[in-house]
């Protein structure tokens, strides 16, 4: 199946291989994809990162930062990189971040690494037989990118206790190319019953390059207070 992935895309002929193989421990599987990789002028970042953390090298520095990515939109109370504690976090405050562009090797990289190699996301020539007309991204590759996006703000570095569930709706598809940002509002913070930390609901929307909602919902998280 992968081998029909994009033909444009120059990963598609060395995945497939590797997956036509009978079934290979997850490291061998990372550790074939890098090495292809790694011979592409430039290499694809997304595959690289993957193939890295599956190895538990240090992925913070050299990749990091989406060359794409633009500035980021914060709340001027607080200074870049400042973590907020929950009281800070009020009802009402709110947050964009940063721009990411999807890619081919996003969506590749996320096929390989989840498992989830539904042709939906790989295959053209069956993706445009669909009610979607072509490819679009793994929804859960959008929530995760909104993840990582969100992370990126920095708000609760060092504060996030736990991310305690969340309800999501994917209202749109994401497709390759797309531009997507996160936008997010705190929109109730309480402390636990024992008063030690607090509990912080966020809005969340996912917008592509129209101003789109392609994903909504809402993130629960725990926070430390300043003091407890």
């Amino acid at each position: 199946m992968l081998y029909r992935l994009n033909r444009r895309h120059a990963l598609a002929e060395p995945v497939a291989e590797l997956f036509r193989a009978e079934a290979a421990p997850a490291d061998v599987l990372f550790e074939g994809i890098r090495s292809v990789a790694e011979r592409m002028h430039p290499p694809p970042v997304a595959v690289w990162l993957f193939g890295s953390v599956a190895r538990g090298e240090d992925t913070t520095r050299g990749v990091g930062v989406p060359s794409r990515d633009r500035d980021v939109v914060r709340d001027d109370r607080e200074p870049m990189g400042d973590p907020l504690w929950f009281e800070d976090l009020t009802e009402g405050r709110e947050w964009t971040t940063a721009e990411r562009t999807l890619t081919d090797e996003d969506i590749t990289a996320f096929a390989v690494v989840s498992g989830d190699t539904n042709p939906l996301h790989l295959d053209d020539d069956y993706a445009r037989t669909t009610p979607f007309g072509g490819r679009i991204a793994h929804g859960l590759l959008g929530l995760s990118i909104a993840s990582g996006l969100v992370n990126r703000l920095r708000l609760t570095e060092r504060t996030l206790v736990a991310w305690l569930g969340l309800q999501w709706d994917f209202k749109r598809p994401l497709r390759p190319g797309d531009t997507v940002r996160v936008r997010l509002r705190v929109v109730e913070a309480r402390p636990t019953s024992d008063g030690k930390r607090g509990i912080v609901r966020y809005r969340v929307e996912v917008v592509d390059q129209a101003d789109q909602v392609a994903q909504e919902g809402v993130w629960t998280m725990m926070v430390r207070r300043r003091e407890g």
